[in-house]
């Protein structure tokens, strides 16, 4: 089994048996590109309009739509935007890690 992308390596998707872990190795991900609690452009949080990323369930609700706009390179659907608090854009081994675990089955691990 391999566990890999808490430093935000690139997974090979490939991998037979790779587990990624929610917590570990999606949730840092998230928090860095995500979600800005006390930023003023603050996104995917409690109450935002389109999901709540800071919860497994909220970000397991909207796995396809977070994998469609992460994987697109239309500007307007393209996360996370250039504006965002955040680091632009995600590595590689960033995307792959979110659709690996979305692939996995989006689990809570």
């Amino acid at each position: 089994m391999v566990n890999a992308c808490t430093n935000h390596e690139t997974v090979d998707p490939n991998i037979e048996n790779a587990t990624i872990s929610f917590a570990a190795d999606v949730v840092p991900l998230l928090e860095t590109y995500c979600y800005f609690v006390d930023q003023p452009n603050a996104c995917h949080n409690v109450d935002f309009a389109s999901g709540d990323f800071t919860t497994h369930a909220g970000t397991a609700e909207r796995s396809a739509s977070i994998a469609n706009r992460i994987t697109t390179g239309e500007a307007a659907l393209i996360m996370p935007p250039s504006y965002s608090p955040g680091p632009f854009p995600m590595s590689a081994g960033e995307i792959d890690t979110i659709l690996l675990w979305i692939n996995e089955g989006a689990l809570n691990n």
